[in-house]
């Protein structure tokens, strides 16, 4: 059985194939080479994923019941609420470590796995509108005041957005990649996930330090800023070779 989910609108796609053991390791190889590679997984937690999924939001072609009855053929019970196993599996972290992991963890973006990550329209339209605004005042400013005028806008988009239902959806995204890395093998980007998840999850957390976090925001305004600001200064410890807008 296989399902694709989402975390905000539920169960988007349902199946079920009969194949043998070599059949499998094809497909997976096959995943590995168009996608990301397929990790083996604690299969009740694999099953609470795919049940709350369903519970959120149900695929258009399974209206007539299709997964509760695929999932029969694997399980009678409900499935029961599962903690991700990464929090059993991943070592502590100290705090230093963590400090350290959460300062330069902007550098997940080097990983193929998060080229497409970038925040919901919703989220950032608002302050997408005070950018442009910004940019097309009549009032004349110099390229400083302009610079620090764009710059206070990212920084109170970075305040909002975290302030907001946002923050308790990507600790789980970073928590669930966090799990998928340590599942992979790829030990040294599971720690920087969890030690940003634990930070996001974390309610008294300041998150200003949590340098992905700056860039994830940023990445929304990449695309607005104005030509020849190449050599402008990014918002607050941001990497520099961020502020460039492509042609």
């Amino acid at each position: 059985m296989t399902s694709v989910i989402n975390d905000r609108i539920g169960m988007r796609d349902i199946g079920v194939m009969n194949v043998n053991k070599s059949r499998l390791k094809e497909i997976f190889s096959d995943a590995a080479k168009h996608a990301a590679p397929l990790a083996p997984a604690p299969h009740r937690y694999v099953d609470w994923l795919m049940y709350s999924a369903y519970r959120i939001g149900v695929p258009k072609e399974d209206q007539g019941g299709g997964y509760p009855l695929l999932r029969a053929e694997f399980y009678i019970p409900p499935a029961a609420p599962v903690v991700s196993p990464v929090h059993d599996r991943m070592s502590d972290l100290a705090p230093e470590e963590a400090e350290k992991l959460l300062d330069g963890s902007a550098e997940l973006f080097n990983e193929t796995e998060f080229f497409g990550w970038a925040l919901p329209d919703e989220a950032v339209k608002v302050h997408q509108a005070r950018f442009r605004d910004a940019q097309d005042s009549t009032i004349v400013l110099s390229k400083e005041a302009m610079t620090e005028r764009l710059t206070s806008i990212i920084d109170q988009a970075f305040e909002e957005i975290f302030a907001s239902e946002t923050r308790a959806t990507y600790a789980t995204r970073l928590q669930e990649m966090a799990l998928w890395y340590l599942l992979a093998g790829r030990i040294a980007p599971a720690r920087v996930c969890y030690a940003v998840h634990l930070a996001l999850a974390d309610p008294q957390r300041r998150l200003r330090q949590v340098s992905f976090l700056r860039a994830l925001v940023f990445r929304s305004f990449i695309h607005l800023m104005p030509r020849g600001q190449e050599a402008a200064e990014a918002p607050a410890a941001d990497p520099p070779s961020l502020i460039v807008r492509p042609d």
